[in-house]
């Protein structure tokens, strides 16, 4: 649960550590270089949220 609100959802948190931040370009091949398992281990919001769809 990091989305604060649109100021502070973390596409915009990113474009301040990284201004060339490309949401549609850079947050897919992000996921890729990680993995789903790895994400999934790491947030059990977003793992809870797929098992939704699991099911």
């Amino acid at each position: 649960m990091v989305n604060d609100g649109p100021a502070t959802a973390p596409s915009k948190r990113l474009l301040d550590y990284c201004p060339g931040y490309v949401k549609t370009v850079d947050g897919p091949l992000a996921i890729q270089g990680l993995g789903l398992a790895r994400l999934r281990a790491g947030c059990p919001h977003l793992d809870g949220w797929l098992r939704t769809f699991e099911q």
